[in-house]
């Protein structure tokens, strides 16, 4: 009983949370939310209300039993509606792009990356030059990629605890002399 209490609690904060700050902490540093949906008065503008009336419907429609909190089974079916519609997108995206013959299927041909590109990830990834990617090697690549999607995503300038992404230039100097 009190596990459940406390999921619900975590659950309607994290409703809450993501609902106050969509704006903000979209896929790629935009929005979340469907702004059309959430403007209900079609003014253009979204108001303290409409981004709350807008949360409290995206929680009623994850409440799947209606009892007013979210289940770790609702929360789960939530997170895989959601990404069943980015996976469907997606591929919706990558046949129009990469489907050669109009078919609507992507055959290995259509599918396989540019040579030249492979190429390029390949060379970058063999950092000892011997002709195989290593474990590490490999690891290495994810982790620059990651770090590199990360610091893309943070253009916008905001803040990480003590890092700072995006604020200052490359040729800019510590206010405070190098502290």
């Amino acid at each position: 009983m009190k596990r459940a209490i406390i999921l619900s609690v975590v659950a309607a904060i994290s409703v809450g949370a993501v609902a106050t700050t969509a704006v903000a902490m979209g896929k790629h540093g935009g929005p979340r939310i469907d702004f059309q949906a959430a403007d209900v008065d079609q003014d253009g503008k979204l108001t303290r209300e409409e981004l709350a009336a807008h949360a409290k419907a995206k929680f009623a429609d994850a409440d799947a039993d209606g009892n007013g909190s979210l289940s770790l089974e609702e929360m789960a079916a939530q997170y895989q509606k959601k990404a069943a519609e980015r996976a469907q997108k997606h591929g919706e995206r990558m046949i129009e792009k990469r489907d050669q013959n109009g078919d609507g299927e992507l055959s290995f041909e259509e599918m396989k990356p540019d040579s030249d590109r492979l190429d390029k990830m390949f060379s970058r990834a063999d950092k000892d030059e011997d002709g195989a990617i290593s474990a590490e090697e490999l690891a290495q690549m994810k982790k620059h990629h990651k770090e590199r999607k990360h610091r893309k995503n943070c253009e916008g300038g905001h803040k990480h605890g003590d890092k700072d992404h995006g604020d200052k230039k490359k040729d800019d100097k510590p206010e405070n002399g190098g502290e």
